[in-house]
């Protein structure tokens, strides 16, 4: 990277609050760097091996940088507004399915409720059920 790339791992460093470090952005990096060389599926590949890794290594405190740098792809030009919230969202999902227990199922009991299908007390009583196991 030159000069100015480095300039902005170090922005990017400093605007996430210390939560993002210089391996992380220099990932980040590369994957914009990819999006111009190769084009947005290219990108979009080393992305998600860059967010498993830190999903990987960071456990439940993956989600903020999870967010973040999702948040980066759409001003540097990989991605538009939608898919990086798109994107946020499914890794999100992602770590919250790897780092809290029966996160799944629980979702899948609060969808139930918000459709109609369960009764808030159904619901109260089905998740105890499901945390006490």
């Amino acid at each position: 990277f030159d000069e100015e790339d480095k300039k902005y791992m170090d922005y990017i460093m400093e605007q996430s609050s210390g939560q993002v470090n210089q391996d992380d952005a220099r990932d980040i990096m590369r994957v914009i760097y990819y999006n111009h060389e190769y084009g947005k599926a290219e990108a979009l590949k080393e992305f998600d091996i860059v967010i498993n890794r830190i999903i990987e290594n960071n456990g439940i405190d993956a989600l903020y940088k999870v967010s973040f740098l999702s948040g980066l792809l759409c001003p540097n030009g990989v991605v538009t507004k939608e898919e990086s919230d798109e994107l946020s969202n499914k890794y999100s999902i992602a770590v919250m399915e790897t780092e809290v227990p029966h996160y799944g199922e629980i979702e899948s009991l609060y969808d139930s409720l918000n459709s109609g299908v369960i009764t808030q007390e159904e619901f109260e009583v089905k998740k105890k059920e499901i945390l006490g196991k």
